[in-house]
């Protein structure tokens, strides 16, 4: 039964009741999205402050300050998504270049062509390709300066936990190889 006043009174079949509550189910799921990314974003950005408060004045490893940096860039990401965007890539009918008496404006006419090579000062988000571009640049670009100093974080490394099973593995099977050779070295004696 629906509860909501507005519908208590209106006769209803079964099945407008069914698509009635399933408008309403979606409704309150988007509500409950929205309310539920908030939360989530509200987290991370308290889960990066505490980490700032609590790691701020100690050295980090090479790996740690990567972690950091990935988790702010998440957390940035996340923050832009939410914002709306103020020029969206719809289609926009364009204006009509003649006027009143039927007269051809053709300053109005021609701006269209030169409008993309105006010098706007917004700034041009990147595509895929363009980011791509810089990041080769960076990665070929000359290397000026003491390359083998290593830095203060370089003496620690970060201990990842199934880093254990591949080392006792490695010494594993280094062991069993050495009883291998042992046992070939027996037998050709023998």
């Amino acid at each position: 039964m629906i509860e909501n006043p507005k519908y208590a009174n209106l006769e209803m079949d079964e099945n407008e009741k069914i698509e009635v509550l399933g408008k309403i189910r979606k409704l309150s799921r988007y509500s409950f999205l929205k309310t539920r990314v908030e939360q989530q974003i509200d987290l991370w950005k308290r889960k990066l402050d505490e980490e700032k408060k609590l790691f701020g004045d100690v050295i980090l490893t090479d790996e740690e300050i990567k972690y950091n940096e990935i988790n702010q860039k998440i957390y940035d990401l996340a923050l832009a998504r939410l914002k709306p965007k103020e020029e969206e890539a719809k289609y926009k009918m364009p204006d009509g270049y003649e006027d009143e008496k039927g007269h051809t404006d053709y300053d109005k006419k021609y701006s269209v062509l030169f409008k993309k090579y105006k010098d706007d000062k917004k700034e041009v988000e990147e595509n895929e390709e363009q980011a791509w571009e810089k990041t080769q640049k960076m990665r070929t670009g000359n290397k000026i300066g003491a390359q083998n100093v290593k830095k203060p974080a370089d003496q620690y490394q970060m201990l990842i936990d199934n880093q254990i099973d591949f080392v006792q593995k490695d010494v594993l099977k280094g062991y069993m190889e050495k009883q291998k050779k042992e046992k070939k070295s027996k037998s050709n004696f023998n």
